[in-house]
């Protein structure tokens, strides 16, 4: 079946094609803010055509609340977070998967980690 997978990208797409090779994914959900979606686009284009995934974008401020409603709204989907290579947002996203109870992972260079359950 797989998952949907979150993810906060906000340059290459290396990291996410790596992540779709450990989890069989069904959709993909980009987490960006407003000042990033122009970097975000191409990728979320190029992920779509080439894997032939439905995507998504949602822009985000800071704010673990809107974050969470964000989230939230993939609970019937079997989502997972992924971090990817946003850092500033990722503090954000990951108070707001946990508090969901949305398992949250990060790339640590080598591989995945697993952040919470």
């Amino acid at each position: 079946m797989g998952v949907t997978q979150i993810v906060s990208l906000k340059g290459a797409s290396e990291k996410l094609e790596k992540s779709l090779r450990v989890f069989p994914t069904k959709k993909i959900v980009f987490l960006t803010q407003k000042e990033d979606l122009a970097h975000v686009l191409p990728i979320r284009n190029e992920m779509a055509l080439r894997y032939s995934i439905p995507t998504e974008v949602r822009v985000v401020n800071t704010s673990a609340a809107e974050i969470y409603d964000v989230i939230a709204m993939y609970k019937d989907e079997d989502p997972l977070v992924h971090l990817l290579d946003n850092e500033f947002l990722n503090s954000f996203i990951l108070s707001a998967a946990y508090l969901a109870g949305v398992t949250t992972y990060r790339s640590n260079g080598n591989g995945v980690e697993k952040l919470t359950d």
